[in-house]
């Protein structure tokens, strides 16, 4: 098997896991610069919140862009149904 066809079939069967977790979960992780913007922005709010709930508020946020980021490699691999749900 050629290094083109090898690639052509990983990525097939990674779009395909892709699919299916969309079929199944109704929605996919947010995209990579977007989650790396968000979590880039939520660091500067959590040092700066002027208060307990608007600290709060980042970090639960960061923690939701690192879910992301795990969803996003349990999917490309398969694995994605052990994840802990949204």
């Amino acid at each position: 098997m050629s290094v083109l066809c090898a690639d052509s079939t990983s990525h097939e069967k990674r779009h395909l896991n892709f699919e299916d977790a969309l079929f199944s979960l109704g929605a996919l992780p947010t995209a990579h610069t977007t989650r790396e913007q968000r979590k880039r922005e939520t660091h500067s709010l959590i040092h700066s919140a002027p208060s307990a709930g608007e600290e709060l508020a980042g970090v639960e946020k960061l923690v939701n862009a690192w879910r992301d980021r795990s969803l996003e490699s349990a999917i490309g691999n398969g694995d994605w149904k052990k994840h802990m749900p949204r």
